[in-house]
C-alpha cells in the first residue's frame, strides 16, 4: 500500500493563491473624498453593472476601479489594484472625471477608461464589452444614470 504523503508547500501556495484570487474580485465601496461622510445630494456615484446582468451567453465581464483623474488635475487618485481589490462603487464629489476601470473577462483584462461629468445626486452605472467590431479589446461604457 502507498503511503500518502502530503505537500504542505503545496497546500500553502494553494491557499495564497486562493486570498489573491478572491481578494482581486471582491466587492468593496470606496469613498474618494476626505472629511466627513457627505449626504447622498452632495456626492456622485459610481457603480458597475452587476456582473451577471452583462454580456450574453457564458460571456461575463467584471468590472472595477483602478483610478480617477478629476480634468485640470494632474494626478491620478488610485482607487486600489489587483492586489488589494478593485471596489465597484465609488463615492466622489461632483466634477468632470477620467475613470480608469478594470475590466475582465476569463482569463483576459485591460484598463480601458472613461471620461464623465459626474453630478451631485445622480449615481452612474459603469459597464465593460468588446469594442465593436474588435473582440480583442474591451471598453468601459456609460450603462445608465439615475
Amino acid at each position: 500500500m502507498p503511503s500518502q504523503r502530503r505537500h504542505p508547500f503545496r497546500i500553502f501556495l494553494a491557499l495564497i493563491l486562493l486570498t489573491l484570487l478572491t481578494t482581486a474580485c471582491a466587492v468593496r465601496e470606496k469613498r474618494l473624498y476626505q472629511g466627513v461622510q457627505l449626504p447622498g445630494s452632495q456626492v456622485a456615484v459610481v457603480k458597475a453593472q452587476d456582473p451577471s446582468q452583462v454580456g450574453g451567453g457564458s460571456v461575463r465581464f467584471f468590472l472595477g476601479f483602478e483610478s480617477f483623474m478629476k480634468d485640470g488635475d494632474a494626478q491620478r487618485t488610485f482607487v486600489n489594484d489587483m492586489w488589494s481589490g478593485y471596489p465597484t462603487s465609488v463615492e466622489t464629489l461632483p466634477g468632470d472625471y477620467t475613470i480608469i476601470a478594470y475590466c475582465a473577462s476569463g482569463g483576459f483584462f485591460a484598463h480601458p477608461s472613461i471620461k464623465l461629468r459626474l453630478v451631485a445626486g445622480k449615481t452612474y452605472t459603469l459597464r465593460c464589452g468588446f469594442t465593436p467590431n474588435d473582440v480583442n479589446r474591451f471598453l468601459v461604457s456609460l450603462d445608465s444614470v439615475s
